[in-house]
């Protein structure tokens, strides 16, 4: 079963959850903060060109011949330190001017190669490329100036130097320090406010918890002080399916739902009356029909409640059997989900242990077979999920005047000695079991009696076939119904 939340559990829960924020939100933010950085970088590049390029327009005459079109001295020591080309146009598109870096001959064709016009729309426009391992700035402004009214188109691409990107590079990486520091700053600093928060979370949880769970002590005490025996049984069951389910691995919301199933199996015996509930007999065909109806009310009575509605499986299908026999759907094998399978078990292990099927004072001994009925005229010696279908048989016959016994055999290599006395003084023993082939307990049975020199009538029954199907469909198959064994009970008396 999964620990349960301890404070310490709770702040590693925290500060797992918190890192784990923290880093999607540091990852965002700065994968953000990168392209913001850039793109301001990438601006002032071109505000700068754009800066540049407009102390060369007054030295451009906008209009005359192109050889008249003459760049100043400054133009050309400007073109040789940054640029590696540069183009004016005037205001119809026509290139006036064009001047080319000779350092860069290589790098300006590359970059003629690969990049795109820019549009004379009298916006500026920029963008950058890799060429050969060095990044390029392209760029286009539009200027004006008062001796040039009409405006000027200069394009051109400059080198961007090593210097000047290491420095951006380590700008961009301080901002993204930054960002991350700041982050987890944040993050340290809501970390008291998120625990102080999830405590009165758990607080507020425990005490649903704490009344949902008087909700279920109140209806388990109700049924007990109507029925004493079902108030203490609904205890010992709980406990012991919780241990069976640990020992299944069982999952947490299963187990949930298993621990409050138990505990409310019976509720719906609050709507029997007393005359069924509390007779000390066996009850009628009648009156069983009657207390078999606490299946449906006990569903009924959790049905409004969304907690109580988990326990809906073990109340409404915990007297289904394997084998099909069951009640109220007469579900067989995995179709009966495994808490109520679970809870079956301990239900019945529970009815082992006391008076509802040994009767008063029992006391389960270790090693030893049990007799369950005494018999005059034999015995049935059985075990597992067919003690019970014997205990049918037997009390059938009873009916019939045949005073058939019945004895559990919890251990099936173990020789009880006394029982052995007691068995084979008697008219007839008959071993029924459904795992015989494997077990080989009826032959190795009738093999003590001899060897101790007792010759009942001797019989057994078990699983002889290659099987087919559940056990649902193992049991007639196989001949071992209720009516193959009060026939075989009734051979072995009259043989």
């Amino acid at each position: 079963m999964p620990a349960i939340h301890t404070i310490n559990s709770i702040h590693w829960m925290l500060l797992r959850r918190l890192l784990a924020v923290w880093l999607l939100v540091a990852l965002a933010v700065t994968g953000i903060g990168y392209y913001i950085e850039v793109n301001k970088f990438e601006e002032g590049l071109a505000a700068i060109a754009a800066s540049e390029m407009r102390t060369l327009s007054a030295k451009v005459a906008p209009d005359g011949d192109k050889e008249q079109q003459v760049l100043a001295e400054e133009t050309k020591d400007f073109i040789r330190k940054h640029y590696l080309w540069i183009r004016v146009y005037n205001h119809h598109g026509r290139l006036v001017r064009e001047l080319y870096n000779p350092k860069y001959t290589n790098l300006t064709e590359a970059l003629k190669a690969t990049m795109s016009p820019m549009p004379h729309d009298g916006r500026r426009h920029f963008e950058t490329r890799d060429i050969n391992g060095q990044k390029v700035i392209h760029i286009l402004v539009t200027l004006s100036t008062p001796e040039s009214p009409s405006p000027l188109y200069f394009e051109g691409a400059f080198l961007l130097d090593q210097q000047t990107q290491d420095q951006q590079q380590e700008k961009i990486w301080r901002m993204l320090a930054f960002i991350l520091f700041a982050s987890l700053a944040t993050v340290i600093a809501v970390y008291p406010i998120v625990l102080l928060l999830y405590r009165s979370l758990l607080k507020a949880s425990k005490d649903i918890l704490r009344g949902n769970l008087e909700i279920a002590s109140v209806l388990g005490t109700a049924i007990a002080k109507r029925d004493s025996d079902t108030g203490e049984h609904n205890y010992r069951v709980t406990l012991y399916a919780i241990r069976l389910a640990e020992a299944v691995n069982l999952p947490m919301a299963e187990m949930r739902s298993l621990i409050l199933g138990a505990f409310l199996h019976d509720v719906g015996k609050i709507g029997i009356p007393d005359a069924i509930l509390l007779k000390p007999g066996r009850l009628s065909e009648t009156e069983f029909a009657a207390m078999r109806k606490h299946v449906e009310l006990g569903l009924d009575i959790v049905a409004p409640s969304h907690w109580l509605l988990i326990a809906r499986d073990i109340i409404g299908k915990h007297h289904e059997k394997y084998d099909g026999s069951g009640y109220p759907l007469g579900l067989c094998g995995e179709a009966i989900p495994l808490t109520a399978r679970i809870f079956a078990i301990v239900d019945v292990f529970d009815a082992e242990q006391g008076k509802r099927l040994f009767g008063e004072g029992y006391v389960f001994k270790r090693d030893c077979d049990e007799i369950i009925r005494q018999g005059k005229d034999g015995y049935i010696i059985s075990y597992g999920e067919m003690l019970y279908r014997c205990l049918h048989v037997v009390e059938l016959l009873r009916e019939e005047g045949v005073e058939i016994g019945l004895v559990n055999k919890p251990v099936l290599n173990v020789v009880d000695e006394a029982m052995l006395a007691t068995l084979g003084t008697s008219p007839m023993v008959l071993v029924v079991e459904t795992q015989n082939v494997r077990t080989g307990l009826g032959s190795r049975f009738g093999s003590w009696l001899l060897e101790r020199g007792y010759a009942p009538k001797f019989g057994f029954m078990g699983s002889w076939k290659d099987g087919q199907g559940g056990l649902g469909e193992q049991i007639p198959y196989q001949g071992l119904g209720t009516e193959a064994i009060r026939e075989r009970v009734l051979q072995l008396c009259q043989g």
